[in-house]
């Protein structure tokens, strides 16, 4: 699909471009608890989007608009079921939006990742989406196979839970803040998740490993069991972006970590070219070169961070 100037084709779910403070929502008509409600304030308006079940459900200052998927050579297209003029189209992080004709501006959006857990004997996988295709859990085996809307979540302190009902077997998947460490590939993950369908419960782990780098900086406190130099300031940033910073002893540092199966890597790509005492450039090297070697990472009982290279040596940082 090509899109032109015109093109009758709408859309929006998240717009982390539009500085316009958030405006008040109107109330959807709707019985269904709706989940990813977003307003596109760069949009003339107010417009306010989300989903019950696999229908999204559109409010505007004036009306409400049921929409449902519709075919589209690329991206997501949801057309209102009353009226063909009023539209949502997304692709690759932009959105059009039409609302009975009128043409609304295009801007950035960001569509919400979805949630996923998984266990293991026996091996089970969950899916959690929150724009559209709903929730998903299966079992490695292929006795259980659920499909249907992602259910409201409902939330207790670091809990949250989502109960549904699959041809009339209650499912209900609970997800605590308690860190969880894979059983097979030894990874760590944010959150501890449990799923009971029926009478049978599976437990296991949830969220994105890399979220348990990021949110701040790493102060090193230890280099392969050598310490560091006194008042020497080594640190690690994991950003949110997949790129990687800090200071290396005496220079800083920049590159890249990727997560994925059962390993974390960090190659990196430049270091500024300051000269300092002899031994802070040693402990520089041999840091910068471990950290290039790092394969897995975990968390000691304390919670410090802890790297560990192909040949088992290790960083040790705490949050500065």
């Amino acid at each position: 699909m090509i899109l032109r100037a015109g093109l009758s084709l709408v859309a929006i779910l998240m717009l982390s471009a539009c500085a316009a403070p958030p405006s008040p929502r109107a109330t959807p008509v709707a019985d269904e608890a709706l989940t990813f409600v977003t307003t596109p304030d760069c949009a003339p308006g107010t417009v306010t989007i989300g989903f019950a079940g696999d229908r999204m459900r559109m409010t505007t200052a004036s009306r409400h608009y049921t929409l449902h998927e519709a075919p589209t050579a690329h991206g997501m297209l949801f057309v209102a079921e009353d009226d063909p003029h009023t539209s949502f189209w997304s692709e690759d992080g932009s959105a059009l939006v039409m609302v009975r004709g009128k043409h609304y501006a295009t801007c950035r959006m960001d569509r919400p990742k979805p949630y996923r857990a998984s266990g293991n004997e026996p091996g089970w996988l969950l899916d959690l989406h929150f724009d559209g295709p709903g929730l998903r859990f299966s079992t490695a085996r292929g006795d259980i196979r659920v499909k249907l809307p992602t259910p409201e979540a409902v939330r207790s302190g670091t809990r949250t839970r989502y109960a549904g009902n699959a041809d009339g077997t209650p499912l209900i998947v609970d997800v605590s803040g308690q860190r969880c460490l894979d059983s097979m590939s030894g990874m760590p993950y944010p959150d501890t998740v449990q799923v009971l369908h029926g009478d049978q419960r599976f437990i296991g782990c949830g969220g994105d490993p890399a979220s348990l780098l990021q949110g701040g900086e790493w102060l090193v406190e230890d280099i392969a069991g050598r310490g560091l130099i006194d008042a020497s300031h080594v640190t690690i940033d994991f950003g949110e972006d997949g790129r990687l910073s800090g200071q290396a002893s005496c220079n800083s540092y920049v590159g890249g970590y990727q997560i994925g199966g059962e390993t974390l890597r960090i190659p990196l790509a430049m270091t500024t070219m300051m000269h300092c005492a002899p031994a802070l450039m040693q402990q520089e090297e041999h840091f910068l070169s471990l950290l290039r070697q790092v394969r897995w990472f975990e968390f000691d009982a304390s919670g410090a961070l802890v790297l560990i290279t192909e040949s088992h040596e290790r960083l040790i940082a705490r949050r500065a």
